[in-house]
């Protein structure tokens, strides 16, 4: 009964509830054949030294957007793995609602999951409850008590949080479904200490489908997105829209340099040395049109940004032109995971891609090694783990 039930990919995941009285749920490690390829889904990276890990939450697995999951994937990156085999463990915690398009972000052990198309796992109904906890120490859910919602926040979808040092979290714009498909060009800002949120009364460019990068000098850089549901709605690259999260105002900049399409549903990760690298994106509604380059890089230390396409003519392991997909940067390595791929027709990535920043090419293995020099460059401390790059074993060499 459970073989045929699991072979079966199609089946609901929230079937695996009406499991429990027959067996425990376990972490264990999944083949790509036994993944939903998926988009819309939400990801935040735990790194807590000793226990680093890239979670990945809910998506969707189909075109209509009533196919959200509640499952939690997570990548152990202080193991090795092969790229061409899939490296994922599947968490038995659940979420407890189906979800995609939600943001996540992460203080402490504390994972923050806020907003998005949240549906009842079981029926696939709607489900406008706005925020959710899970506690990685004891893997408990809960609601919190937030004061001060704006009650035209509850439900938006296809924003990002940024949470700073204070664990403030800044929630820009987004789209609400059930406010006539509404984009915003509002700031709330939720303060988990005292569990209230803010709104704040300026307003700026409605937008959704963008990044959001917080800088070292506690400024969010906003790049890309849409105004609008309109096809022609998309956010010029160059006008980069720069939040002060001490001062809480905005100021714009026009970047310059290489020229950069615009598009929504891209990726952005920040390097130690400030610099934004994004990934894929494209235009279209119900199609997925390429934006080019599909990889570029922000200096934000200069002042214009630039813009830079880096030269790299090899296309050997870079995945497809993705959109609405996943990505993290660990160690000087951005790490791509599932999406949309720019074809003719509806199809999703299950596969992840592993990006070298410093030697600006794509491999497919890693592993580490601990060594003691200081990569002042990059303003590294005196013991970190460096990754190196096997790309026929996964021998591991230890030097000290």
């Amino acid at each position: 009964m459970l073989n045929s039930i699991f072979q079966n990919k199609k089946f609901n995941i929230c079937n695996l509830f009406n499991l429990n009285f027959i067996f425990i749920l376990t972490v264990s490690e999944l083949s790509y054949s036994d993944l939903y390829a998926r988009y819309f889904q939400a990801d935040v990276l735990y790194n807590n030294v000793s226990d680093v890990k890239w979670y990945i939450f809910g998506g969707n697995f189909n075109a209509n957007n009533k196919s959200g999951m509640n499952e939690i994937l997570y990548l152990d990156l202080l193991k090795p793995f092969n790229a061409n085999s899939s490296p994922w463990n599947k968490n038995s915690i659940k979420i407890p609602v189906a979800i995609s398009q939600s943001a996540l972000c992460i203080s402490s052990s504390s994972i923050f999951l806020i907003g998005g198309n949240m549906r009842d796992t079981m029926y696939q109904a709607a489900n406008y409850s706005s925020f959710y906890t899970l506690n990685l120490d004891d893997s408990q859910w809960t609601i919190p008590n937030i004061t001060g919602v704006n009650e035209t926040f509850l439900g938006r979808q296809d924003l990002k949080a940024v949470i700073d040092s204070h664990r403030r979290i800044f929630l820009f714009g987004g789209i609400s479904l059930r406010l006539n498909y509404t984009v915003f060009g509002d700031m709330n800002i939720i303060n988990m200490n005292t569990m209230t949120s803010l709104t704040l009364p300026i307003q700026n460019l409605p937008r959704r489908g963008y990044t959001a990068t917080l800088l070292k000098n506690n400024c969010i850089i906003y790049i890309g997105g849409k105004s609008n549901e309109s096809i022609t709605s998309h956010i010029d690259m160059n006008m980069i829209h720069i939040f002060n999260t001490t001062s809480l105002s905005w100021s714009n900049m026009q970047a310059i340099g290489d020229k950069i399409s615009s598009r929504s549903g891209h990726s952005a990760v920040l390097t130690q040395n400030e610099t934004i690298i994004i990934y894929g994106g494209g235009t279209g509604a119900y199609y997925f049109i390429q934006s080019e380059p599909v990889l570029a890089t922000l200096d934000t230390t200069v002042n214009p940004m630039i813009w830079i396409i880096p030269n790299n003519s090899s296309t050997s392991n870079a995945p497809p032109s993705l959109r609405y997909h996943s990505a993290t940067l660990y160690n000087n390595f951005m790490l791509i995971a599932f999406g949309w791929i720019s074809t003719n027709t509806f199809q999703l990535n299950d596969r992840i891609y592993i990006y070298d920043v410093i030697n600006n090419n794509w491999i497919t293995t890693m592993d580490r090694i601990l060594d003691t020099a200081v990569d002042a460059s990059l303003n590294n401390p005196q013991f970190y783990w460096l990754i190196t790059i096997k790309r026929d074993s996964f021998s591991k060499h230890m030097t000290v």
